[in-house]
């Protein structure tokens, strides 16, 4: 008789269904991370927020911007709080012809719609 096999919707995977492996697997740092995620994915925005806001900044998005371990990381990656973000250089210093057309702002007087032509 073939052994049971034990699916846990969390992880999204299967597995010999006997005591020691669901214990090793409920135990996982992957298991914990991804019951985490889910019931995160369930939590009041607001509440999440002040959770991230916590944890210390990550020194690896801090000093290039961006961190390989993604959502996995244990620290927060802020967008425009906790440090200074580099500003834009301003548009004057592009060459109008090198900005494409959709970057442009949108003339003073508005956009006038076109006269219907004759076929």
């Amino acid at each position: 008789m073939p052994q049971a096999r034990y699916y846990c919707d969390y992880c999204d995977r299967s597995f010999n269904d006997t005591p020691e492996t669901r214990k090793s697997h409920f135990e996982s740092p992957g298991h914990l991370r991804a019951v985490k995620l889910h019931y995160d994915a369930h939590k009041d925005p607001s509440c999440l927020a002040r959770e991230q806001r916590e944890k210390e900044i990550c020194p690896s998005f801090l000093q290039t911007g961006r961190c390989e371990l993604g959502p996995r990381c244990k620290y927060f990656h802020t967008r425009d709080g906790g440090f200074q973000r580099p500003l834009p250089l301003p548009l004057q210093q592009f060459p109008p012809q090198s900005i494409p057309l959709s970057l442009h702002p949108p003339p003073l007087s508005g956009y006038h719609d076109p006269e219907p032509a004759e076929w």
